[in-house]
């Protein structure tokens, strides 16, 4: 391109446009499709209040039965909140439906929560939709796990199926590695075919 002069200068903008709008698209898809705009993305000076993953003091004592999350503030908007691992095991105890969205590769190598379903964030907008979505009961509690850490999977199926009218969605943040490491019950079991 060397002695092109001026002449090359507006398909050089073009060109750096056209890649940034790729990498934005990029950039979205792997976010669940979702478009955050830069007034709201949180100030990224300001400090970020995390949830305290396990609000019981002393773990050996007997934890209280969790709140329905319609009980909760902010639920009647469809609120999804992160819960801890005991509170995710109460849930698990009294029948909440457990959606993993971890890869299937992961689910099949080092197993799952007894009882879940495999949803990722991609195939909620799959055509046709999963089966899952047929069964799902909007206004049941769910529980939804990936690997936790920087692992944004479970949040991003909670707002794909918050958009889609379920109001009582929970996130295990610490994610799958925190119900192994509790020493709770594990299915390797292989998965059906897809």
């Amino acid at each position: 391109m060397a002695g092109c002069g001026m002449a090359c200068t507006p398909l050089r903008v073009l060109t750096l446009i056209a890649i940034g709008v790729g990498a934005g698209l990029v950039d979205m898809s792997m976010r669940g499709g979702r478009i955050i705009l830069a007034k709201d993305r949180p100030d990224p000076v300001a400090p970020v209040p995390v949830p305290n993953p396990n609000p019981n003091p002393n773990p050996d004592s007997s934890s209280p039965t969790p709140a329905p999350v319609d009980a909760l503030p902010g639920a009647a908007q469809g609120a999804i909140r992160d819960i801890g691992i005991a509170e995710a095991k109460e849930w698990y105890d009294k029948g909440a439906m457990f959606l993993d969205a971890r890869p299937r590769r992961d689910s099949e190598r080092e197993g799952r929560i007894p009882g879940s379903q495999l949803l990722g964030p991609g195939d909620v907008d799959r055509n046709p939709p999963p089966e899952i979505l047929d069964v799902l009961d909007p206004e049941k509690e769910v529980v939804i796990y990936c690997i936790g850490g920087d692992c944004h999977d479970s949040h991003n199926l909670a707002a794909m199926l918050e958009a889609r009218g379920f109001t009582k969605l929970m996130v295990l943040a610490e994610g799958f590695p925190a119900w192994v490491k509790a020493g709770y019950e594990v299915d390797k079991s292989p998965l059906p075919p897809e």
